[in-house]
């Protein structure tokens, strides 16, 4: 699987819980650097947010992404 596909595929299993770039790139054996583009490009996504936090992993308060699946209530009008 491709590093974008593992990123997200991580993300997705956790919704809602932040992860550093730091603990990303480690978990797909990658630069800090290529994990910053890659990152990137999926916070233009509106599913994933870029957001200051703690990681669940390292325990570090630092700039982390967030999978956030955005949920669209309708309701039917009778």
């Amino acid at each position: 699987m491709p590093p974008a596909g593992i990123v997200r595929t991580l993300l997705e299993q956790a919704p809602g819980e932040a992860v550093c770039n730091a603990c990303l790139a480690f978990a797909c054996s990658m630069s800090l650097s290529q994990m910053l583009e890659l990152t990137a490009a999926r916070v233009g996504e509106n599913e994933f947010i870029s957001e200051p936090a703690t990681c669940v992993s390292c325990r570090r308060t630092t700039t982390t992404i967030v999978y956030s699946k955005r949920v669209s209530v309708c309701t039917a009008v009778g």
